[in-house]
Parts: structure tokens; C-alpha cells; sequence
């Protein structure tokens, strides 16, 4: 094994003192309200759990996939160590979000299975993030692969690589601007802590997150062996084995495709074929970025020195033949003995020398980079022991400090967006990605990246036709809620509908392979397209007959309102003709009333429903004319004879007043007369009366003349014999 490189100046940390302690201060300013914020957060959503040695794709975290933007790529960042070595709050920390994930200071793991952060951040978010940090990529040292090249070699940084390639100032520029024109999602995922279990049952956890992610980070907490390291990094390489990359044949294939374009052929419909697309996955990388983080890090060396030790290979020691009890004398008298057990410790140290380099160029092979982060412990083990959480003002300035660079980094790489088999990879494919090859693990134990390829094409191609149909159908609805509609109309609006919708499909599946499947789709997709327009024109047909109906039942029913209000005001009238003038206005607006309503269908004259109905409506107002004609003609005759009547009861009330009258000169007639009777008979018995009196009286006078005549005849005598 190579002796340790001599410690070295550290080449990460260009942020000085009164730097680090300007951060340190502004966190503890806001450590109560992140605090405050972390109770609160959101956690982990459940992505992968295991029930009996089996993977299971949990709903929770596929369903928040598959909620995502269907054309957003997603970067998964996930994170991968032993158990209890501060996993989910060294993701907490690097995302900027605390209480992203569930953090316990306990003996027991927090995260069984794997969780998936429940806040799917957007990229610009994480990126304002990083770029609000007081860190610049370009004082950032990352080797000859830059943020996103090709090289796993950790070497200091120079302004153009040996094969020409760009500066990771300049792939970040580039990065940056062909990020501007898609909202690429990040999504964290926190994984099992590595030994809770087997090596295999941690390499069956860890490789659908392999395979899907653009950040792998392997959290190391303790002495940093090589050996140890080496081992535990031995699950990541290990999962390389479970997948295959597919046949040669698919190569072949391509190849004579691409001959056969050469020679002046058609080009072919699979030159984006399945074969292409694994080619290019062989030539490139199974993995992403690999950042290898050693925590709680108080050892002497530094990054460069620590990445040759870890990924440095090692020279095989030259064993020599061992040499029996009765060696030759050719050797010479003062050769040295080599037994065979020291034969075999060298070949033993051989053999673990070659286990180790074979894991090391596992890595190098499979992985798009590799880098070492060297963590100081985020506070003292008192402080640790006294919070559940640790507040971001506690933390350590100078692990705050590296958390920093490594957020920047991250927000680099994950701009440009990962890849399957040449697919970019968003939140749906991802997901189906996940249900493949955890299947594929629980079945065969091992990964056809062309059938995982084919079923998540296969996938796409059903999700991308359900999704473009549900849009149409949703479109449709949205149309015929407008029914009726001209027939040309509608033709028109379905067309270019339906064109759209091809359009969306041939685009959302343009980088599809799978040919024969998109077609079959795609001659499905039309052949519902035909369906649905023909239920659609006969929908419309059907809406405008009632339409049709509708407009001359209401349009009838206004003229007979209408004519109805001029009855009730003119009716009855002794010309019946004012009627049949006012009605012929009616009819004449009736029919100006049904043009404008069905100017919109010019189709409608020409059904034979519309001059059937045409002629139910005017015999309906013929007949309702017909109705109040003979209404104002039995009205007018009932006036008239409302008039006799009226005249008739004045008549009557006429002569029952007379003959009250008479009645009342009769009465009063008949009580004189009893007054002249009562008055003829007082005066009878008045002049009865008189009548007594003077006879009374006469006889009185006549007694009274008697008297006087005795008188005069006695006066007479006395006279004679006076004379005497």
C-alpha cells in the first residue's frame, strides 16, 4: 500500500475568520426563527420501504413524484452511511431548509426505507440559496471534471482542462443558461443508515437511488480507514454488478441502421432507436457525482491527499516462489529463506490490495465524479448531547463553512438535469423508474437497464396518451359546454383541436424509441379522435335541434306574450281587423326574432326539422290568432250584451225607483187621506157639536124669545092695565 501523501495546506477553505464569524452571527439571529420554522416543517415522505426482504414503492412518495410538472426535469440528491452518523441533518443543512428531514439524537436510526424530502424544491430556489451564501464556485477547487465533467480525479482546478474542456466558471455559465429554459426540480432523499442489515440488503436500498440520482453522498463518520472506507464504498460499487447494460446485438443494430443511412437511404424512424440510446448509455456513466463526506473529520491531511490515499491505486507486491527446506545451492549461501506461509501472507496482502483497487476502479468506471469533503464535528459533544436538533446558531462556524461550499457545488452539478439511457429524468419518469427496478430487485435480483429503458418508455408512451387524452377530453368538454355550435365551426375548433393534441404527443414522446408502441399509441390516439367526433357532431346535431326547437318555442311564446299584452289593453274591439294588423307585426317580428337567434347555425335553414318546426310555430299563431279573434268577437257580443243588461237593470232600477216613489206618494197619499177623513170626521164631530150647540142655542133663543115673548105679553098686560 502507497504511504500517506504528507499533510498539506488546506486548498478548500478561502473564506477567512471575520468571514466565518459574519455567517455565524447571522444564523444565531435567525436561529430562533428557524427554529421556530423547523417545528413546524414538513418531514420526509416515505419512498421506499421493506416488508420481509422485499422493496416497496410507497404511495406517499411516488404520488408527490408524479404531482410534479410532467415536462420539469428532477434531480435527486440523496445521501448514504452508516446508521447514526447525522445523515438527515447534514441534508437539513446543505438544503437550506430545516426540519426537512426528521433529526433525532438517539441510538436508534431515524430513517427506515427511504425518505423523500415532502418539500420538492424548485432549482432556482436551492440555487438563490446558494448563490446567497458567501461562496463562489470559482474559489472552489474541484479537479479536472469540474462541476459536471467526466473526470473522477481530484486535482486542483485550472482554467482549461487537458482535453480542452471548459473551466467550471465557464460550465457554470453554460449550465446556468440551458437551465434558464426548464424548471428543474430537487429533491432530497435520505437512505437507511448502512448497517442495519447486510451488505447486499444495503445495496439493494441504495441502487434505485443510484440509478435515478444526480448527487450521491456517502457520509462517513470515524477513523477514516482505507480499508473500512473502501469496504463500505464497496456496496456503492458492488450495485454497478446488478446492472446490465444490454446485448451487443442492440450495437449491431444501430450500426446497420446507420450504414444503411450512409448510403443514401430514408433516414430511419428508430435512428433515435433503443439500441442508440444504450450505446450511448455504455459509453457514458451508470452513476452521478459521488461526494464522499468524512465527518467529524480531526485527522492530519487534507482533501487531496485524503482522495489519493482512498482512491490512489495500489501497486501489487512481486511474491516470490517459496522455497522448500532442501533449497538448491544455486541460490547461494546467503539467500534468504521465503517460506510458503510467507508466500501466502503476500498473496493474501495481494489479493486484498487487488479487492481494493478493484472496488477504486469500480468507482472511477461508474460514477461521473468523485470528491472528498473533510467535516470538522458541527458542535461539541456536550452541546450535541443537549439538543434533539442542534439550532443553526450552535453549529460550528467552520463545518457551516464547508456545508456552504458543498451547497454551491450541488446547485452547480444539479443544473444540468440527469439522464436515463439518454432520457432526462422528471419526477414521473423517476417514479417509474423506482416501480421497474425495485421489481426487477424482488424478482431477478438484477437490472436490464433495456427493460427497465423499454418499461419506463413503455410507461411513458401509456402516461403521455392518458395525459394527452384527459387534456382533449377536458378541451372537448370545454367545447361542447359551448354546443350548439356551427357545424363548420365545430369541424374547424376539432381539427385544430385534435391537431394540437397529435402535436403534444409527438413532442412529448419526440425523444421516444419506442416506435412501434408511440405508433400504435398514436393510430389509438386518432382513432378516438374519429369517435369522439362523431359523438360530437352528433351531440352538437342533436343540441341544435333543441336549440332549433328551443329558439321557436321561445320566440313563439314572446309573439303570443306580446299579442297577449296588446289584447289585454285593446281587446275587444269592434274592428277585428286593428287585430290582424297588430298580429301580422307580431309574426313579422316572431320570424326576424328566430333569424337573428339561428344567424349563428346557417346550416339550420336547411334541415328538414327547422321547416317542420318553422310550420308548427306559424300554425301555432295562426291558431292562437284565430283563438282571440274568436275571443274579441264573443267579448265584443258580450259587451254588447253586458250593455243591454246594464241598460235593462238601469231600467229596472229605474222603475223599482219610480215604484218606490209611487210607493212613497201612495203612503203619503193614503196618510193624508186618513188625515182628511181623521180631519172630516173632527170637523163632523165638530159641527155635530155646532150643530148640538145651536140647536142648543135656537132652542135656547127659542126658550129665550118664549121668555121675551111671556115678557112682552106680561109687559103688555101690565101696560093694558096701567092704562087702565
Amino acid at each position: 500500500m502507497s504511504s500517506p501523501t504528507p499533510p498539506q495546506p488546506r486548498l478548500f477553505w478561502a473564506m477567512d475568520d471575520e468571514a466565518v464569524a459574519a455567517r455565524a452571527r447571522a444564523m444565531a439571529a435567525g436561529g430562533k426563527a428557524a427554529a421556530a420554522a423547523a417545528a413546524t416543517a414538513p418531514r420526509g415522505l416515505k419512498l421506499i420501504d421493506v416488508n420481509k426482504g422485499k422493496l416497496v414503492l410507497a404511495q406517499q412518495g411516488t404520488a408527490a413524484l408524479r404531482s410534479l410538472p410532467v415536462s420539469a426535469p428532477l434531480n435527486l440528491c440523496f445521501i448514504f452511511g452508516s446508521a447514526r452518523s447525522g445523515k438527515s441533518f447534514l441534508m437539513n443543512c446543505l438544503s437550506g431548509t430545516p426540519g426537512l428531514f426528521q433529526v433525532m439524537n438517539s441510538s436508534s436510526p431515524c430513517t427506515k426505507g427511504v425518505d423523500l424530502a415532502s418539500t420538492i424544491l424548485p432549482l432556482r430556489a436551492f440555487a438563490a440559496h446558494a448563490d446567497s451564501l458567501p461562496v463562489q464556485l470559482e474559489d472552489i477547487e474541484l479537479g479536472a471534471g469540474g462541476v459536471d465533467g467526466e473526470a473522477n480525479q481530484q486535482t486542483p482546478a485550472s482554467p482549461m482542462n487537458a482535453n480542452g474542456a471548459s473551466s467550471p466558471r465557464t460550465e457554470r455559465i453554460d449550465v446556468e443558461a440551458a437551465a434558464a429554459a426548464i424548471s428543474t426540480q430537487v429533491g432530497f432523499v435520505d437512505v437507511e443508515g448502512q448497517g442495519a442489515e447486510d451488505g447486499t440488503y444495503d445495496t439493494m436500498l441504495a441502487l434505485p437511488l443510484l440509478m435515478t440520482s444526480k448527487v450521491v453522498l456517502f457520509n462517513h463518520k470515524g477513523a477514516p480507514t482505507v480499508s473500512d472506507m473502501l469496504s463500505k464504498l464497496g456496496v456503492l460499487a458492488r450495485a454497478a454488478d446488478y446492472i446490465d447494460l444490454g446485448a451487443d446485438e442492440d450495437a449491431e443494430e444501430e450500426d446497420t441502421e446507420e450504414k444503411s443511412q450512409g448510403q443514401g437511404q430514408p433516414a430511419s424512424p428508430r435512428q433515435n432507436s433503443l439500441a442508440g440510446q444504450m450505446r450511448s448509455a455504455r459509453a457514458g456513466k451508470k452513476f452521478g457525482h459521488l461526494h464522499v463526506l468524512f465527518r467529524d473529520f480531526s485527522f492530519a491531511g487534507d482533501v487531496h491527499s485524503v482522495y489519493q490515499q482512498l482512491m490512489g491505486m495500489e501497486p501489487l507486491a512481486q511474491v516470490k516462489p517459496a522455497k522448500g527446506p532442501k533449497s538448491s545451492l544455486k541460490d547461494g549461501a546467503g539467500a534468504s529463506s521465503f517460506s510458503k506461509a510467507d508466500r501466502d501472507r503476500e498473496l493474501d496482502a495481494n489479493k486484498a490490495i487487488q479487492e481494493r483497487n478493484d472496488i477504486r476502479a469500480l468507482l472511477l468506471d461508474n460514477f461521473q465524479s468523485i470528491h472528498i469533503w473533510l467535516l470538522k464535528q458541527p458542535a461539541s459533544a456536550d452541546v450535541l448531547k443537549a439538543h434533539k436538533e442542534l439550532p443553526e446558531e450552535l453549529v460550528d462556524p467552520e463545518f457551516t463553512r464547508e456545508i456552504n461550499r458543498l451547497s454551491v457545488v450541488l446547485a452547480a452539478q444539479m443544473k444540468a438535469p440527469a439522464h436515463f439511457a439518454g432520457q432526462v429524468l422528471t419526477g414521473t419518469r423517476v417514479a417509474t423508474l423506482l416501480s421497474q427496478i425495485t421489481t426487477a430487485l424482488n424478482t431477478s435480483g438484477a437490472i436490464s437497464v433495456p427493460s427497465v429503458f423499454r418499461a419506463m418508455e413503455d410507461e411513458a408512451v401509456h402516461r403521455v396518451f392518458t395525459e394527452v387524452v384527459a387534456r382533449q377530453d377536458a378541451k372537448l368538454s370545454k367545447l361542447s359546454a359551448a354546443f350548439p355550435i356551427s357545424k363548420p365551426t365545430l369541424i374547424a375548433q376539432i381539427d385544430g383541436l385534435f391537431r394540437r393534441s397529435l402535436d403534444e404527443y409527438d413532442t412529448e414522446l419526440a425523444d421516444c424509441v419506442l416506435m412501434e408502441e408511440k405508433t400504435k399509441q398514436r393510430a389509438e390516439l386518432i382513432a378516438l379522435q374519429g369517435k369522439a367526433r362523431e359523438v360530437l357532431v352528433a351531440s352538437n346535431q342533436d343540441l341544435l335541434l333543441r336549440f332549433l326547437k328551443k329558439t321557436f318555442t321561445d320566440a313563439t311564446a314572446a309573439a303570443k306574450a306580446r299579442f297577449e299584452q296588446y289584447c289585454q289593453e285593446h281587446v275587444p274591439v269592434e274592428d277585428a281587423r286593428l287585430l290582424e294588423q297588430e298580429f301580422a307585426a307580431v309574426r313579422q317580428s316572431h320570424k326576424q326574432s328566430v333569424a337573428h337567434a339561428l344567424s349563428p347555425f346557417p346550416e339550420a335553414s336547411e334541415l328538414s326539422e327547422y321547416r317542420f318546426t318553422s310550420l308548427e310555430s306559424d300554425e301555432s299563431l295562426t291558431e292562437f290568432l284565430q283563438l282571440k279573434l274568436l275571443s274579441n268577437d264573443t267579448q265584443v257580443k258580450a259587451h254588447k250584451i253586458e250593455k243591454l243588461q246594464d241598460e235593462a237593470i238601469k231600467q229596472q232600477q229605474l222603475l223599482v225607483e219610480q215604484n218606490r216613489r209611487l210607493e212613497e206618494f201612495l203612503s203619503a197619499e193614503r196618510q193624508n187621506t186618513q188625515q182628511m177623513e181623521q180631519e172630516l170626521l173632527r170637523l163632523r164631530a165638530e159641527r155635530d157639536n155646532e150643530h148640538e150647540l145651536v140647536t142648543a142655542e135656537q132652542q135656547r133663543i127659542a126658550e129665550l124669545q118664549k121668555q121675551l115673548e111671556e115678557i112682552k105679553a106680561q109687559k103688555k098686560k101690565k101696560k093694558d092695565c096701567v092704562i087702565l
